[in-house]
């Protein structure tokens, strides 16, 4: 977490559950643990009492399914027990650093857990470059190192590339039919 004194986000609760989070996956991942980076919009300062808590954490090497397992069952605990509705509201992936360090089409399927899960899945949802670039530009450091020094610079050419691909089939889905619209 960032220095005593400082909070990641102006909402306690959160605070609360994103401590929760990082002790928790310390204690799964032992050795394999490298660090927690919000991203999405609490790092690019568009978030508001309704966001979902869009976090990375980034390991060492892959995750043995023990590993995945104890990451479960530390997101069912907070989930269930935790007094904040945010802990419900908590989405993110966990990326090797090989994977974390530039990206390589086709996506990979990381461990990730989807906003308002309790289980874990494997989805190449933030095995993109607008992740990356969010995180090593914007990425909030709840704990390890500055994610500069984990992600490559991302090229601008091949970012607007990514998101322009990401806009055209998200209209050929909404064009597709009114039920997609519906579950966003």
């Amino acid at each position: 977490m960032p220095p005593s004194g400082e909070f990641p986000t102006p909402y306690p609760t959160l605070n609360a559950v994103l401590e929760d989070l990082v002790r928790g996956a310390r204690s799964a991942l032992t050795e394999s643990f490298v660090g927690v980076y919000l991203q999405g919009s609490f790092a690019v300062g568009d978030a508001d009492e309704h966001s979902d808590v869009d976090f990375l954490i980034a390991t060492a090497r892959e995750l043995s399914d023990a590993q995945v397992q104890a990451l479960e069952s530390m997101h069912q605990r907070i989930y269930d027990t935790a007094a904040a509705e945010w802990a419900r509201h908590l989405e993110g992936s966990y990326v090797p650093l090989h994977v974390l360090r530039r990206h390589v089409p086709p996506g990979v399927p990381l461990p990730y857990l989807d906003n308002g899960s309790r289980v874990i899945e494997r989805s190449d949802h933030d095995d993109t470059l607008v992740v990356r670039w969010v995180v090593r530009e914007h990425g909030i450091v709840l704990s390890g190192p500055d994610p500069k020094a984990l992600v490559d610079p991302v090229p601008a050419d091949e970012l607007r590339h990514e998101i322009r691909r990401k806009i055209e089939g998200w209209g050929t889905a909404i064009l597709g039919g009114p039920a997609y619209v519906k579950t966003r």
